[in-house]
């Protein structure tokens, strides 16, 4: 079986902690996902950035994949083969049991220092629940700010349904009276124990979701004999032309003419949501100026305390003067001279 280097995958060294791992995940997916990257090798990448994570972020399936390397799997799914096949082995006679154990001990060999597959207990796999996956979502500064709907489509692996995730499948073959159990790679899955299963989901986006908020769509993850796993939705906000957010606050320039400063105004300032909102510019107001509208950021999830939205004074000088233009600004030119 040929190695799989996840650390290199990852760009990570083997040292890595959880949260190291998981902002190198995150980094890589933006940058393959298919709905970003048009590259025809994108989706493959994207594939092994999701492999590399979903063992390295799992501490248990690390710890296997760092002692057993990347043929870890490989021993899980015997072990879990002779789990499966345990009851159909206790048949009519004991010397078929006993042909089944030899099968094992010829075909599987001795693991981890001689101690063999324990082939007792109740022989039932348990029931599991499905592994969560995690799908990176890019919305603007709006939905951000409103909420909104999208259709996405993940790629989630499933377990097998021929195999029940084991990776084999088990033939009796007999005759004169003797049975023999032979075992073969699993014809759906070809051994992986796991399919592909692409599908569309409807899923709904909050009002006040930040940057790197993980949205749960439950039962939408990987499915599991017992229960289905969860979709986290990585959310990943697009820049904005003219609005810059921090955490939940907004940050907005504002541009004003001269006259506005010096005299003070009362301008109209339009947020994400389209609401409008009277803002008054005092006399004398330099540039630069910052004028904070609390809670006229993004709002709270669930009802949670919303962010403020900053705005700071920008001076804008006409373009064009007209004549009558001119010479007011000569007087004024003259009187600051004076």
């Amino acid at each position: 079986m040929e190695y799989k280097d996840y650390y290199a995958t990852l760009g990570v060294p083997r040292t890595a902690s959880e949260k190291e791992v998981k902002a190198a995940y995150r980094k890589l997916a933006r940058q393959y996902h298919p709905d970003v990257n048009k590259d025809p090798k994108a989706t493959d990448r994207f594939k092994t950035i999701n492999e590399a994570y979903e063992v390295l972020s799992d501490t248990t399936k690390r710890s296997k994949y760092d002692q057993l390397g990347s043929d870890w799997e490989r021993i899980e799914r015997e072990q879990e083969f002779a789990r499966q096949y345990q009851g159909q082995a206790r048949g009519p006679s004991s010397a078929e049991f006993e042909n089944f154990s030899d099968f094992f001990q010829t075909f599987f060999g001795r693991e981890g220092g001689g101690g063999g597959f324990d082939l007792g207990g109740a022989g039932q796999r348990a029931a599991t629940r499905g592994e969560d996956i995690e799908h990176p979502i890019e919305i603007s500064l709006e939905d951000a700010a409103k909420g909104t709907q999208r259709t996405i489509e993940t790629e989630i692996p499933e377990t097998c349904p021929t195999c029940g995730g084991s990776g084999f499948v088990a033939r009796r073959q007999g005759s004169g009276g003797r049975t023999v159990m032979q075992s073969e790679p699993c014809p759906t899955c070809h051994g992986q124990g796991v399919i592909a299963s692409r599908r569309q989901i409807q899923v709904t986006i909050p009002a006040g979701v930040t940057e790197g908020s993980r949205v749960r769509v439950r039962g939408e993850g990987q499915r599991g004999s017992a229960h289905h796993g969860d979709l986290y939705l990585r959310v990943h906000l697009l820049p904005h032309p003219k609005v810059a957010a921090k955490g939940r606050d907004l940050y907005m320039t504002l541009p004003v003419y001269d006259d506005q400063a010096v005299l003070g105004d009362t301008v109209t300032v339009t947020t994400l949501t389209g609401q409008q909102l009277q803002l008054t510019i005092p006399a004398g107001s330099q540039a630069g100026r910052v004028f904070r509208l609390k809670g006229k950021g993004l709002p709270g999830l669930k009802g949670g305390v919303p962010g403020d939205l900053y705005v700071t004074l920008e001076l804008r000088v006409p373009e064009n003067v007209t004549p009558d233009a001119k010479e007011l600004y000569e007087k004024l030119r003259r009187a600051r001279s004076a």
